[in-house]
């Protein structure tokens, strides 16, 4: 899930009762299903902060936090840029079948 921490309270609550129960109901479905999954979520704010300002539900906070992952931003890592480009730059052409990256 990407930005997580935009989510509504609504939202949030729904995905709780999901990683919780392991249930869910499709959208205009009738039937619960059973479902086994794993969440991995990024966000660009702080979500302890979120969590302390309560615009961040605490427990789901607490489900979703067992092995966090802290990246810094691309632009603290400028020693990145280089190797990123050039991935992305070899990639490209072979992955869409182009021969030129512009």
């Amino acid at each position: 899930m990407d930005e997580i921490s935009e989510m509504s309270a609504a939202i949030q609550a729904k995905v709780l009762r999901v990683v919780e129960s392991k249930e869910l109901e499709r959208l205009g479905g009738a039937e619960t299903i059973k479902v086994d999954t794993r969440i991995i979520c990024a966000a660009n704010k702080k979500l302890e902060k979120l969590v302390k300002l309560v615009k961040f539900r605490e427990d789901l906070y607490y489900r979703i936090s067992v092995f966090p992952i802290i990246l810094p931003p691309l632009r603290d890592r400028k020693e990145d840029i280089i190797p990123l480009s050039k991935y992305f730059q070899n990639d490209f052409p072979q992955r869409w079948g182009k021969h030129r990256f512009i």
